[in-house]
């Protein structure tokens, strides 16, 4: 059974660019990887100013909920509950010619070990070369495809199984080069398995291409290699793919992992440890999106070919939900309300549990962005 669900989601996948439709604009706002490699020009304004340097956003990004979360029956208290989860400081402008930065602190996390960055998601700086190339220096999140990973925190509603355990976010260096309809992006980072590994001296190498095959399909595709501890990697192959149809969007992402672990891994390196991952969302008005979303995550490769920890050797498990947001204030998405359910089911057997079996969920929030400046 799961052989045909991974071949039929994996088919439709690779085949999304041969549909075509009408749409409307996106349902949701997306912040991460692709809005940084693709700052474009508008008519009335150009990064390439004499004006020295700028603030051109600065603000606040909150968002607060009331929670219930039960495992096996059991209350888990604590996830439930009235809290806030989000305090973020935002702020990006110009630094000159062609110098650009972002930087967003999540104020509400502590950090760790005395470092102060461990609550930064942004620390980046951009050096403009010309009009189709970018070279940037700072912390951002790492260049792995995938429209659910795309999503700022404040904006995810149901989490994936590396969403809150991983660390997505890190320092290097890249440089984005812009084709028509696309772009590539080189990256070399810190890798996201420093912490479970206890090193910071190991690395990510990635390559993705990102844009769209039509006004209707969007794509990303990335290749990762990442060091899981010194010497030993992972290699992801994350497809990706965004289907816009009037008022529904589809999103589909499929992630492969591999362990390079010497000659008798080579038979566990594709669809042995695999995450399936896709949303259906509908708007019935303007102000209002419903999804559907499906996450499942699996590993049936030997133990001894394997170094990861985040879907283990025997991770056979998935999470299953439905949210709504709605904008009450027309035309504006600083004010949002939301509600989301899910309840995860199977095994899995990583040392860091997002998924947890028999786990039932419940909140409603809300979010709301305050701008004290923003250039239009």
């Amino acid at each position: 059974m799961r052989t045909i669900i991974t071949s039929g989601i994996l088919l439709f996948a690779l085949q999304a660019s041969a549909f075509n439709n009408t749409s409307n604009s996106d349902i949701a706002v997306q912040d991460t990887i692709l809005s940084e490699i693709k700052e474009k020009e508008s008519d009335n304004e150009k990064w390439f100013s004499k004006e020295g340097t700028t603030i051109d956003e600065l603000g606040l990004e909150l968002r607060g909920e009331a929670a219930f979360k039960s495992v096996d029956g059991e209350t888990d208290h604590d996830n439930t509950g009235f809290k806030g989860t989000h305090l973020n400081l935002v702020m990006r402008g110009k630094l000159f010619d062609k110098f650009s930065y972002r930087i967003r602190h999540r104020l509400n996390q502590a950090s760790l070990d005395g470092n102060f960055f461990n609550a930064t998601d942004f620390a980046l700086i951009r050096y403009h070369i010309n009009d189709k190339f970018t070279v940037d220096f700072g912390k951002r999140p790492i260049a792995l495809a995938g429209y659910d990973f795309d999503y700022a925190s404040i904006d995810i509603m149901i989490t994936n199984q590396f969403n809150n355990v991983m660390e997505l976010y890190d320092w290097g260096t890249g440089f984005n080069y812009d084709l028509k309809n696309s772009s590539l992006y080189f990256e070399i980072a810190q890798s996201p398995y420093w912490e479970s590994c206890g090193k910071k001296n190991i690395y990510s190498y990635s390559i993705l291409w990102s844009g769209n095959h039509n006004k209707n399909i969007e794509f990303m595709y990335s290749t990762n290699l990442m060091e899981a501890r010194p010497g030993k990697f992972i290699g992801w192959l994350a497809i990706a793919h965004k289907i816009k149809l009037n008022r529904f969007i589809i999103e589909a992402d499929i992630h492969n992992r591999t362990s390079f672990a010497g000659s008798g891994s080579s038979k566990y390196w594709f669809f042995r440890n695999m995450s399936l991952i896709g949303a259906l969302k509908y708007a019935p008005i303007d102000n209002l999106t419903i999804a559907l979303k499906g996450i499942y995550d699996f590993n049936n490769s030997d133990e001894q070919y394997d170094y990861d920890v985040y879907t283990s050797p025997g991770t056979d498990c998935g999470r299953v939900g439905l949210y709504a947001e709605y904008f009450p204030i027309k035309k504006n998405e600083n004010v949002r309300i939301h509600a989301a359910c899910y309840t995860d089911f199977g095994s899995n057997t990583g040392k860091y549990k997002e998924i947890v079996d028999k786990s039932i969920f419940l909140s409603t929030g809300i979010t709301w962005r305050v701008s004290f400046l923003k250039k239009r």
